[in-house]
């Protein structure tokens, strides 16, 4: 993607930025300099640190597709977002997970053995 800045005298302060799509080849859009950030990636980095990881996760990709469509900012709050999102899922899983071990190998009551025979 190549950018380029306004010309020399125009009250544009942004860039113009070049990319391909599918239904043309070559096709420039003007990115302002103060373009607004997606609410949805603020929301998924938010989200995932506060703890609700799940969902931090699903507006996080869904603010990812925003801004592919519409190039807004906030990309890497919403990658921020996503990736805490899922670290705090495998945090959770992995706890209950040794948790659960715990309880059967040094709690003998929760054993499905002992609670039948009894």
């Amino acid at each position: 993607m190549e950018a380029a800045q306004a010309a020399p005298g125009s009250n544009l302060k942004g860039e113009f930025t070049m990319s391909e799509t599918g239904s043309a080849p070559l096709v420039a859009r003007y990115v302002p300099e103060g373009a607004a950030t997606n609410s949805l990636a603020i929301i998924s980095l938010v989200m995932s640190v506060v703890g609700l990881g799940l969902v931090g996760v699903i507006t996080g990709h869904i603010s990812l597709g925003q801004i592919k469509r519409t190039h807004e900012q906030g990309r890497g709050l919403a990658l921020a977002g996503v990736i805490v999102g899922y670290v705090g899922i495998a945090a959770v899983v992995i706890t209950i997970f040794i948790t659960t071990i715990y309880a059967f190998m040094f709690f003998p009551y929760f054993s499905s053995f002992q609670l039948l025979t009894r």
